[in-house]
């Protein structure tokens, strides 16, 4: 049985303070073709050390504290791929401003009008390399990093008659540093130095307010 992915979530608008910029490549994300009102296909802040959080940022990585407050997670885009359930599949993204960070795929079998956060929450890929969910980046500089390409497993028994949705998501460490052990994110995230932009002695991201996060 095939699993129809509907690739992407579109990444909204740059406001003031914009945390992250990147965009998934393959499978094409949907902010890819239609972004030109929304400043281009690859700046967005949803979420951050330096946002107000009065309520959750939106799955498709527009901040829920500013114009535009219409995002597309409810636009119908064309289907980009067609995989087998529990394949194996390769997904590729470009940084074009590394903050350093991590970057988790998530999948949520569900139309896009009705998707939600915990949906993706639920489902988050494993890597085909390491089987875990999540990819610490250390290496690049912050003006950019070149195309990754990585292989993602789907979860076996989920299937998407109309279309499953995938989304990217960069939780850039420039503001602050998660928590974590060395043997997850490396001896430099864990010691709170950010390999990328140079940090040292970060501050760990506090609870009611995370990193800045971005999805695509």
């Amino acid at each position: 049985m095939h699993a129809s992915i509907a690739a992407g979530l579109l990444l909204l608008a740059q406001l003031a303070g914009v945390a992250a910029h990147g965009y998934l490549i393959t499978p094409k994300a949907r902010s890819y073709g239609p972004s030109d009102a929304f400043y281009d296909d690859m700046s967005g802040n949803g979420a951050g050390l330096n946002v107000v959080f009065n309520s959750n940022p939106g799955i498709c990585g527009d901040p829920f504290q500013g114009v535009p407050t219409t995002n597309f997670a409810g636009a119908i885009g064309p289907i980009q791929a067609t995989y087998n359930v529990g394949a194996t599949i390769p997904v590729t993204f470009q940084l074009t401003a590394n903050h350093g960070g991590k970057i988790v795929m998530k999948l949520c079998p569900s139309s896009p009008a009705s998707a939600t956060q915990s949906c993706f929450n639920t489902y988050p890929l494993k890597r085909s390399d390491t089987g875990t969910t999540e990819y610490w980046i250390t290496t690049g500089t912050y003006t950019g990093s070149a195309a990754v390409t990585l292989n993602y497993v789907l979860p076996a028994g989920v299937s998407c008659a109309n279309g499953c949705l995938l989304q990217w998501e960069y939780v850039a460490m420039q503001s602050c540093i998660e928590n974590c052990a060395s043997a997850v994110c490396g001896p430099a995230y864990s010691t709170k130095y950010n390999p990328i932009t140079g940090g040292t002695n970060m501050v760990a991201c506090p609870v009611a307010k995370g990193p800045e996060v971005t999805e695509n």
